[in-house]
């Protein structure tokens, strides 16, 4: 079965069911043209003293992890940040250390913390 992007997000909406949780988040205005990124899912955790916004990017297909470069900019926006694919695509070594990751299990839809991110800002 080939996991899909829509199937991932699924799974981390139900993963954060307390928080404010969106996906395709936009950086800015459409007008932006190149300097516009769109981050994969977004979970912001309701707290007035400690807000914590986790960007996460989410990846299906080895290449498009391999040639992808534009993660680096959404580190600015988030408090954490991580990597979401099926188990095995991405390994945490390929992964700078404050960068988290978590695997989905397709046959359960289930996921799994490979490596928790650490606080980037």
């Amino acid at each position: 079965m080939k996991v899909r992007a829509d199937m991932v997000k699924r799974a981390l909406s139900k993963r954060h069911h307390e928080d404010f949780f969106l996906t395709e988040v936009k950086t800015g205005p459409t007008h932006y043209g190149a300097d516009l990124h769109i981050i994969d899912a977004l979970a912001i955790k309701k707290s007035w003293a400690n807000p914590c916004i986790t960007a996460y990017e989410v990846k299906v297909d080895r290449g498009d992890f391999v040639r992808d470069e534009k993660w680096i900019a959404y580190l600015q926006y988030c408090h954490q940040f991580a990597f979401v694919c099926p188990k095995g695509l991405i390994q945490p070594e390929e992964l700078p250390e404050e960068v988290g990751l978590v695997y989905y299990n397709h046959e359960t839809g289930a996921l799994v913390t490979k490596r928790k991110p650490h606080i980037v800002r």
